[in-house]
């Protein structure tokens, strides 16, 4: 199989699991960097600011040992054939970023401990304007 159909294949299935909660992203030292062990992989997604185009991201994805050995790697600046759908595979990796911040960064329980102090607020205000 084609290095471009086994990396499609990892995004996509990362992309999955991740939104399914079965990957767990940590922060890294770098707040554009996240990070994910699987079995005797570390996964690594980041961003950083695209040298061609200042106003735009680019985006890295690498698959590393646990000795921390570069197996492979992918950007956004990579050229991937396209799917049977023809839709570019490598697209995928913004969702995925997006999807292993959120996580690492807990931002659902963090909007929804937010609300509710959004919604205690509301409704306390609303009790003394009566």
């Amino acid at each position: 199989m084609a290095v471009s159909n086994l990396l499609t294949t990892l995004i996509e299935g990362l992309l999955e699991l991740t939104t399914d909660g079965q990957v767990e992203w940590e922060e890294t030292a770098d707040e554009n960097v996240f990070l994910a062990s699987v079995s005797q992989y570390v996964v690594t997604i980041g961003r950083s600011r695209n040298p061609e185009d200042y106003d735009s991201w680019r985006y890295v994805m690498r698959v590393s040992d646990r000795q921390g050995k570069l197996v492979e790697e992918t950007t956004s600046s990579d050229s991937f054939s396209r799917t049977a759908e023809g839709v570019d595979p490598h697209t995928d990796l913004v969702p995925l970023f997006e999807a292993a911040r959120r996580k690492a960064l807990n931002a659902d329980q963090a909007l929804i401990e937010l609300n509710s102090l959004i919604d205690s607020m509301r409704r306390s205000r609303r009790s003394r304007q009566r």
